[in-house]
This record gives C-alpha cells, sequence and structure tokens, in this order.
C-alpha cells in the first residue's frame, strides 16, 4: 500500500494530470495512463487490482500493463512522489 508524501499536490484532467513536488520544487506531467495510476494508488488500491483496472480501462495486454505499471511506481517512489505504508 501506498501513500502520496506529505509534499506531494496533484492534479488531474481528462489528458493527463500534474504532480507538484512543493518539498523539492518539481513538477511531473503525467499522461493518462500515468494520471489514473495515481489515483488509484490514492484509492488503496493494490498493485495487482490497479493494473486490472487500468488493462481493462484502456484495453492493454495483461502481462505488458502489469510490467509498465511496476515500473511506474517504482519511479515515483524513487522521486518520493509516494510512499510505502503498512498494509
Amino acid at each position: 500500500m501506498y501513500r502520496l508524501s506529505d509534499s506531494i499536490r496533484t492534479a488531474h484532467h481528462a489528458e493527463g494530470g500534474a504532480v507538484l513536488d512543493i518539498e523539492h520544487g518539481r513538477m511531473f506531467a503525467l499522461n493518462t495512463v500515468g494520471s489514473r495510476i495515481l489515483e488509484l494508488l490514492k484509492e488503496d488500491l493494490k498493485e495487482p487490482e490497479i493494473v486490472m483496472r487500468i488493462a481493462s480501462e484502456f484495453g492493454g495486454d495483461f502481462e505488458v500493463t502489469a510490467s509498465d505499471a511496476k515500473e511506474f511506481i517504482e519511479r515515483l517512489k524513487e522521486h518520493q512522489v509516494i510512499e510505502e505504508r503498512p498494509a
């Protein structure tokens, strides 16, 4: 399970979203899939549930979606956008 870091602010729109890290002065643009993954993370869904939803909503191959989602979540952790929390 993950949660947004305290210094993160997000905005979502039809074409994607934006992430603002007010502590480090960084901003990240998200495409529609990345924005949706971040929204699902904020809903406390586990990674397998997120992958199933993304594959279903965007019509992607499950294996490719799983790999891409895992990599995206790892990047969010590396950039301190999200942090792991106990289940």
